[in-house]
């Protein structure tokens, strides 16, 4: 749900630390995450014994790379001697076993009426009570006594009973402990990935069945599948209380019976969480967009390999800043989608459509002629960004000159991706690849606006994407074609790393 409604990916994170002094280490992750730059809202932390001292799992908007993530928070984490960090991004959540109780999940319709920022304040005050209470062991967040407003309170009842958040069970009782797996020795195919996932899974749910629920607490086992330097593989799982070390070997046995480690050629490794030093540092349930396109970012944010401007999808603009007329042309759509395309090759971004560069576009006006640039775009009632730098042309001129009658915005966005599913193979709709939203902006001719198509490329390098059976890839901030042995090295270099290339 959190993909297609927010168009964020979920991580795990884990590192270690040179510090002697472990005190500090929950509170210095928890800064990080909730004063950078684009703050994190929806996340978990946990000091953990073994390979690492810390485990995150964050949810970050697709726009944000796992290699930047990770430089930042090494850089902003050096007073506690962060190192070696190694992360996983899911592709896949194999098996879920809910914290809380998850029998249904909202409608679009029922969390736009929920009031987020009074979720997220109520949120914030059980954190911090949960938190301080760990110590005594709180049986639940009921038991915690909280100094909640009448509006938070109310805000979280309306929350809860269309199951947009749920209450977590907070107990000590039964250690909490991690499975990763290393790097198989040769890259797994896609049937490879799915048979392992199913094999999984039915591990997990056999071994359940073996230990009896014991005070109406669930075992607690979740597989999460997905590349990146951790691993290819991650189980997350609550022993029973008393019961930890039967409930891990038979787990560990099970994958062992099962062949998987031969089979995969990836070794299974056991973390356990720190639980008596507060396991849980803070953790936000709202799902938020991590780092969302504002209009600032449309006046100074530059054109790279994950953003890219185009002045319109239908119309040619050129045309008529040379002849005074608009005129529907075919390439507008086909460039739209090889961006869209070369981008799910590479590591995803965003399309803007309706807002152009006043440097590209100011070449297209004739010299011979008293016409500029300036008088043209008036008549058209396409602003200028304060800098100068940047035309609003907004999907309004669209609506109404277009010959392909895209009257507004529902109409507009679903010939957009009627396009792009034309000129794209496979069909990047159908695994949340590609959405397309809304922007609104301001300008001195009233409210633009502008099309946003955000493109999320698969965790796990299982599918390439092609653009008229053609393979292009972002380099440099333009679409590059590859093909051939070239198109084998750079997938290879992808796969071989388990990462996507900077």
């Amino acid at each position: 749900m959190r993909e297609s409604i927010t168009g964020e990916r979920l991580f795990f994170w884990r590192f270690g630390v040179t510090t002697f002094d472990t005190s500090d280490l929950g509170q210095a992750v928890d800064r990080f995450l909730k004063t950078r730059d684009s703050p994190v809202p929806s996340y978990a932390v946990y000091k953990t014994f073994g390979v690492s001292d810390i485990l995150i799992r964050c949810w970050l908007h697709h726009s944000v790379s796992p290699e930047s993530f990770e430089n930042e928070m090494l850089d902003e984490m050096q007073d506690i001697g962060a190192t070696n960090p190694q992360y996983l991004l899911v592709r896949k959540i194999v098996r879920h076993q809910s914290w809380g109780n998850d029998e249904r999940l909202p409608t679009a319709e029922e969390i736009d009426h929920l009031d987020v920022d009074l979720v997220d304040e109520y949120n914030a005050r059980v954190s911090q009570k949960v938190y301080d209470h760990l110590s005594v062991q709180p049986p639940s967040l009921d038991a915690v006594s909280l100094s909640t407003t009448a509006d938070q309170e109310a805000a979280i009842e309306q929350a809860k009973s269309v199951g947009a958040v749920t209450p977590l069970v907070i107990s000590k009782k039964g250690t909490r402990f991690l499975l990763t797996f290393s790097h198989p020795r040769t890259t797994l195919s896609p049937t490879q990935r799915d048979d392992i996932d199913l094999r999984l899974r039915r591990i997990c749910d056999q071994v359940v069945e073996r230990f009896p629920t014991k005070n109406g607490t669930p075992h607690r086992l979740s597989v999460y599948s997905g590349f990146g330097t951790m691993g290819s593989y991650l189980i997350t799982a609550q022993a029973p209380d008393g019961h930890f070390y039967s409930f891990s070997r038979t787990l560990l046995q099970a994958i062992y019976d099962d062949n998987l480690p031969t089979a995969s050629e990836m070794k299974p490794t056991t973390t356990i969480y720190a639980e008596r030093d507060a396991s849980v540092v803070a953790e936000s349930l709202w799902p938020r967009v991590g780092r969302e396109l504002t209009a600032s970012d449309i006046s100074t944010r530059e054109e790279d390999d994950q953003y890219e401007l185009k002045s319109s999808f239908w119309l040619d603009v050129n045309s008529y800043l040379q002849t005074s007329k608009l005129k529907s042309f075919d390439g507008g759509p086909e460039s739209v989608a090889k961006s869209v395309c070369a981008m799910l090759n590479r590591d995803g971004g965003t399309v803007v459509v309706g807002v152009g560069e006043s440097d590209r576009l100011r070449g297209a006006i004739p010299r011979d002629g008293d016409k500029t640039l300036e008088s043209t775009l008036e008549a058209l009632q396409a602003p200028m960004t304060e800098d100068g730098k940047r035309i609003i042309f907004g999907l309004e001129v669209e609506y109404e000159n277009a010959a392909q009658r895209v009257e507004n915005w529902d109409v507009w966005q679903r010939k957009v991706r009627d396009q792009i599913k034309k000129f794209v193979s496979p069909d990047p709709f159908t695994t949340f690849a590609v959405r397309i939203r809304e922007l609104r902006v301001e300008t001195r001719f009233g409210e633009r606006t502008l099309g946003l198509i955000d493109v999320t490329p698969p965790g796990d390098r299982s599918t390439w994407y092609y653009h008229k059976e053609r393979f292009y890839v972002r380099f440099e901030g333009e679409n590059a074609p590859l093909s051939g042995q070239q198109m084998d090295q750079y997938r290879q270099s992808l796969l071989a790393r388990g990462v996507r290339s900077k």
